[in-house]
């Protein structure tokens, strides 16, 4: 039986969801957390079935989540967690629209584990976007917390900052200038954060990032993908149909080579990530030319 808690957060995509909990039980869970938002109307038939499936599904132990209005992805994810990590001390996260192989929850149980008791760490990512590099070890260390499929611990969650109260101060430190030595990348995270606190972006994602970038905490990254993202539809709330460049195919890990290994930021492939993930092919450029220049200076 796997013992780690795995919470799966659902709303009307039917087919999707069953995909997603065919996988979870092929491992046979001890226990699943089912998240469902509710409807936007009461007409919602879509939203109901799926309702009808997560109350159906045969698990072994599980808990349904559920609200009668909808709350929307933001409330819905952080209200959700709020609850599991009550009583959890850590869980595996996925998204209905998240289709792991295999190999993702014995890669987050391993993880999860050896490096339980490390506060330098904030959780596990499902999710690699490296292209043409080349990664010796089963999974590198990375400034960035993807969440198309992810884990974490009850400690970390707990510092969890919806509102990023923090930032006017922290975005003048040394601190957010040695996370992002670049200059056009700390300049282009520090306007996406002043628009979360003027109200302009909704996302819970970015304050989880910010989080982990305040508390110093690195997240575990895979060799290869292990999630692949199918939630590019009508019903998505932050993936757009322009990202699916994003959509990569799963592969499996070997998970007998994963050992606990000194903890250490690949900052070659963060570079790799801000530039080809977050960044315009426009935008590129001036990343580029920043770096040049920082590199330059160093010399001198």
């Amino acid at each position: 039986m796997f013992e780690i808690p795995i919470v799966v957060f659902c709303y009307k995509r039917l087919n999707k969801t069953k995909l997603l909990l065919d996988i979870i039980k092929t491992i046979e869970p001890r226990k699943v957390y089912l998240i469902h938002d509710g409807p936007k109307n009461l007409d919602d038939i879509e939203n109901y079935n799926v309702l009808k499936l997560i109350k159906e599904t045969n698990l072994n132990d599980k808990k349904i989540i559920t609200s009668k209005v909808n709350l929307g992805l933001k409330k819905r994810i952080v209200s959700g967690l709020n609850q599991v990590f009550e009583n959890e001390n850590k869980a595996i996260i996925l998204e209905d629209d998240c289709l792991p192989d295999k190999s993702f929850f014995y890669f987050c149980e391993k993880i999860l584990n050896i490096y339980e008791k490390d506060k330098t760490l904030a959780g596990v990512t499902g999710n690699n976007f490296q292209k043409d590099n080349y990664i010796n070890d089963q999974f590198y260390f990375s400034k960035f917390s993807h969440i198309w499929g992810w884990a974490t611990w009850k400690h970390v969650w707990d510092d969890f900052d919806l509102k990023i109260n923090f930032w006017n101060d922290y975005k003048y430190s040394d601190d957010w200038k040695t996370i992002h030595k670049n200059q056009y990348e700390r300049n282009y995270w520090t306007e996406i954060y002043d628009k979360i606190v003027n109200g302009n972006i909704e996302s819970w994602a970015y304050s989880n990032q910010l989080c982990n970038w305040y508390f110093k905490r690195l997240t575990v990254t895979p060799k290869f993908n292990l999630v692949k993202n199918i939630g590019f539809d009508n019903f998505s709330t932050n993936t757009k149909t322009s990202e699916k460049n994003l959509i990569k195919e799963t592969q499996s890990l070997q998970l007998d080579k994963i050992k606990k290994k000194k903890i250490i930021v690949s900052e070659k492939l963060d570079e790799y990530v801000f530039k080809n993930i977050y960044l315009s092919k426009t935008n590129r450029i001036k990343f580029l030319i920043d770096n040049l220049k920082r590199r330059f200076i160093k010399k001198i």
